[in-house]
């Protein structure tokens, strides 16, 4: 990864802690609003980022634009929908935790970028698309899936330092990761990105430890 790709990602997150800290933050210890609506458009690490500094603490309702309609208002839920959980066979490897929704993400894209031995969980549904998010009972659904599950993979993998996030996802899920993310007792995270200039993906910013 080229020194200008780090330092994009490094400014970049500086930048959103920083407004964060200067708009919302004192508006939360304030509970001046008492609630928060967000509408967030961003590239997916800044908006886990975002959805990390809210924290589930903060009560917030997370919206997201849909395309057909082209519209921010929650459609009716869809029938038998449900999220997938592909847990690895093995183990033993580096964790790193893949969300084919709005995408799949095929194997061989993160095992090219960590190398070595990869234990890969996975959460997708059974036809990833761009508009498959219809719902806020789906969102719901989405968070309580990713609880469960950073407690399944972090006691599966006891010894490890930090935990590999690869998403693929809209964004009203890409702020809900990040607000479900416990700070005191989860796994830093190291989130990736697709980069279409190095035609991978890349690691970008860090959630957790010194980052908190």
């Amino acid at each position: 990864l080229d020194d200008s790709t780090k330092e994009f990602w490094i400014t970049e997150a500086a930048h959103l802690r920083k407004e964060f800290d200067r708009h919302i933050r004192v508006r939360v210890s304030e509970a001046q609003p008492n609630h928060f609506s967000v509408f967030a458009l961003a590239s997916q690490p800044l908006l886990v980022l975002l959805g990390s500094l809210f924290t589930d603490k903060v009560p917030v309702i997370v919206y997201q634009p849909h395309r057909e309609p082209k519209t921010w208002k929650w459609q009716p839920h869809p029938d038998g929908f449900q999220f997938r959980i592909n847990e690895p066979a093995d183990k033993s490897g580096i964790p790193a935790l893949v969300f084919s929704l709005s995408d799949r993400i095929g194997s061989d894209r993160v095992e090219a970028v960590l190398g070595g031995k990869v234990s890969i969980w996975e959460v997708t549904i059974d036809q990833p698309h761009n508009d498959f998010l219809r719902s806020e009972a789906q969102l719901s659904m989405f968070r309580e899936n990713v609880r469960k599950l950073i407690v399944a993979i972090k006691a599966a993998h006891p010894h490890v330092s930090d935990l590999k996030v690869f998403p693929a996802m809209p964004a009203s899920c890409a702020v809900e990761l990040g607000r479900v993310r416990m700070p005191k007792a989860d796994l830093p995270w190291v989130i990736y990105d697709q980069n279409h200039r190095h035609r991978q993906f890349i690691e970008t910013l860090t959630i957790g430890a010194n980052h908190e």
